[in-house]
């Protein structure tokens, strides 16, 4: 062996005692992947293009964005900025890179970009490499540089990410160009990832309602193309904040589906420091509707299973403290090592809920239609701790007392509160009677109709039930 030889030997055993732990910790991350860690995965990419985002001509943050499923690839590409040789280190040893200490981003390259294996463990990366650390204003380009997360033993494994670290160095001799390419492109295998194809396809289905809330919520996002040659649907998403409209921020949101085109907007109240957010149920200032099937938290990015947390309404904060799987906050437990996060979550969930009560308060009279967003679906009952069950209970009462409160019912043409002693409400106990065998509504129609008889009644279709 010359000395050539022995010098690179060395520098592979140095890369896998450097990554051994880093292989353990992508080993157990495969294993935890859970039957929604595709749906996690799309946001964990659109995390990635979003910190990634280029200054435009004027001054701003912009990521384009654009998801192409095939028979073969689930490919995600933008036009952020490009790779230097710590995002991409970062990205073969499922790091965080430094880039995420800049307090704009939102997360780089770390464990929950780990989810989106579930579209391959296999990735094929190209773009540029920025080689301006080094020589100023040039790049390499990338083609096709693999990351592979297959193996049979984790020896295997460490062998392999050593190699894929030395690869990252050899574009020290790679060809340098003064051009850095537009697209950044990521492309998940299918074939190396059980199921990889179902949960791909499952995952843009279920991203497709979400994503006008995500970029409202997200400003760098201004654009999303969805190709899915699967199904032939193309989505195309752009959006335009506009004048506010009653008090409320308003997100213009065009979407494009197969070429038809539809326009959504979207209602907000936002904090003065911009870090609060609360999309309201709004189709128009004056009408409201029901954001069923969207997730109710958000930290810049949608927290899975929060979509019945249960008020209707939309809550970002950047101040929120999710929890590890980023499928809901940190609340009340008995542990005091997490009342810091839980504190700080209450506080911010209780701010949000006051600035949509105030507007509420000024504008319920002025809202039609509060049937389909007024109703209550916290769960009081299923944690496993009483304090947390008491969190909820409150935080229901909170919200049930004030809708109490709001002239939000029409009794024979004018606008009355629910509390007022006129306003009458059928007994729980006669509605659970029926409400198993009551399959298209007959019985309650009939029970409705006789306390009319007896009864001033609120409209049938004001009704909760």
């Amino acid at each position: 062996m010359d000395n050539n030889e022995i010098r690179k030997q060395m520098e592979l055993e140095q890369k896998r005692a450097f990554c051994k732990q880093s292989c353990t910790k992508i080993d157990q991350g495969l294993d935890k992947l859970d039957p929604r860690s595709g749906e996690r995965a799309i946001w964990e990419l659109f995390q990635n293009a979003r910190d990634l985002a280029r200054i435009d001509t004027n001054g701003k943050k912009t990521a384009h964005i654009k998801i192409t499923l095939t028979s073969s690839e689930f490919i995600f590409a933008h036009q952020g900025q490009p790779f230097d040789h710590d995002s991409l280190t970062s990205l073969v040893m499922q790091v965080s890179s430094r880039g995420k200490e800049n307090d704009d981003t939102v997360g780089q390259y770390g464990t929950g970009f780990l989810t989106t294996h579930v579209f391959g463990r296999k990735l094929y990366v190209s773009g540029s490499l920025d080689m301006g650390k080094y020589t100023a204003g040039t790049y390499a380009d990338i083609n096709r540089f693999v990351i592979d997360r297959t193996y049979d033993n984790i020896t295997e494994f460490v062998d392999k990410v050593a190699h894929q670290l030395l690869a990252v160095n050899d574009f020290a001799d790679a060809p340098k160009t003064n051009s850095c390419r537009q697209w950044t492109e990521l492309r998940y295998e299918l074939s190396s990832m059980e199921e990889a194809s179902e949960k791909a396809a499952a995952a843009i289905t279920s991203s497709i309602d979400m994503i006008p809330y995500v970029m409202t919520v997200n400003k760098p996002i201004s654009d999303v193309i969805i190709e899915n040659t699967l199904t032939n649907e193309n989505y195309q998403f752009e959006k335009i904040p506009l004048p506010d409209e009653e008090g409320l921020k308003v997100m213009l949101v065009s979407i494009k589906h197969n070429g038809t085109r539809e326009e959504r907007k979207i209602y907000y109240l936002e904090s003065e420091d911009g870090e609060d957010m609360a999309i309201l149920p709004l189709e128009t200032p004056f009408k409201a509707k029901s954001l069923s099937g969207i997730a109710k938290l958000f930290v810049f990015f949608p927290l899975l299973g929060t979509e019945d947390f249960g008020m209707d309404a939309v809550f970002h904060s950047k101040k929120f403290i999710p929890v590890e799987e980023r499928d809901g906050l940190h609340l009340p437990v008995s542990n005091a090592n997490v009342r810091v996060k839980y504190e700080q979550n209450v506080r911010v969930l209780d701010l949000l809920t006051a600035m949509v009560h105030r507007y509420y308060c000024e504008h319920a009279e002025a809202i039609s239609d509060w049937v389909n967003v007024a109703g209550l679906s916290f769960d009081c009952e299923h944690h496993k701790e009483d304090v947390t069950k008491e969190f909820f209970q409150n935080f229901k009462q909170t919200w049930s007392d004030f809708y109490q409160t709001l002239p939000i019912v029409d009794l024979d043409g004018n606008r009355v509160c629910v509390n007022e002693s006129n306003v009458r409400f059928f007994s729980p106990e006669i509605l659970l009677d029926i409400e198993n065998e009551d399959v298209e509504g007959k019985f309650f129609t009939a029970l409705y109709d006789a306390a009319a008889h007896a009864n001033q009644m609120v409209s049938r279709d004001e009704i909760i039930c």
